[in-house]
C-alpha cells in the first residue's frame, strides 16, 4: 500500500459541486466529473498507481473507479462528496476496492490518506507477500485486517511480486537505483523495502 499525497480539493470539483449542488453519488453520472477527479487524483496525488495494490493504472482503459476509503454505503453517507475520503482505484475484480466493498472499521483499516502503510506492512521475499511489520499489537491487527480485507495476498499479486523480487535479486546496488526510477514499475514500496533490507 502507498500513502497517497492529496491535495487541496481542485478548483473544477468546487466549482462543480457549487453549480449542481449533488445530493447523492448517483447525480455524479449525470456528468463527466468522475472521469476528471479520477485523472486529477490519478496524475497528481497517486503518481499513477492504485493506493491499495500498488499496481500501476492505465488511465486510457478505462482501468480504474473513484473509491470512497469510508465507504458511501457502509456507514458514510454523509461523506460520498468529501474530497479526502475519495482515492482512484484500480477495478481488479478480486482486490483493493472491489473485495472491500462496503465493509470497513475504521479504528482497523490502514486509510492510505491519513497513515503511511509502509509503517504498518511489510513484505516476505521468500513467498511475495505482505506481512504486518508487527508482531503483535494494534499495528500487527491494522495490518492483517486492511491485508485481508483488500485482499492484497491475493495469488496474482503474491506471483507479480515473487517475479519483482527474483528480479531485484540479480541486480547490484547500482542497477537497483536505475530500476527504481523506471516509471513504470509496479510495487513501489517493495522496491524501496528491498533496497533498504538488503542493498
Amino acid at each position: 500500500m502507498l500513502k497517497v499525497n492529496k491535495q487541496s480539493e481542485p478548483d473544477f470539483y468546487k466549482k462543480f459541486k457549487k453549480k449542481e449542488n449533488p445530493t447523492s453519488w448517483n447525480d455524479y453520472n449525470k456528468f463527466n466529473i468522475k472521469t476528471d477527479l479520477k485523472k486529477f487524483m490519478l496524475e497528481n496525488e497517486q503518481d499513477g498507481y492504485c493506493p491499495y495494490c500498488e499496481q500501476k493504472i492505465d488511465f486510457s482503459k478505462e482501468e480504474s473507479h473513484i473509491e470512497h476509503v469510508k465507504p458511501r454505503n457502509g456507514g458514510y453517507p454523509e461523506l460520498f462528496q468529501t474530497y479526502d475520503n475519495m482515492i482512484t482505484c484500480c477495478n481488479e475484480k478480486s482486490t483493493c476496492g472491489n473485495a472491500k466493498k462496503d465493509r470497513y472499521d475504521d479504528s482497523l483499516f490502514i486509510n492510505p490518506v491519513k497513515e503511511n502503510p509502509e509503517e504498518y506492512i511489510d513484505y516476505d521475499i521468500m513467498n511475495g507477500k505482505v506481512i504486518p511489520k508487527y508482531l503483535n499489537g494494534v499495528g500487527c491487527e491494522k495490518a492483517k485486517y486492511t491485508i485481508e480485507l483488500l485482499k492484497l495476498n491475493n495469488i496474482k499479486l503474491v506471483e507479480l511480486r515473487k517475479r519483482m523480487i527474483e528480479t531485484m535479486s540479480y541486480l547490484d546496488k547500482e542497477d537497483l537505483d536505475m530500476y527504481i526510477q523506471n516509471k513504470d514499475i509496479n510495487f513501489i514500496s517493495l522496491v524501496k523495502y528491498m533496497r533498504s533490507e538488503y542493498f
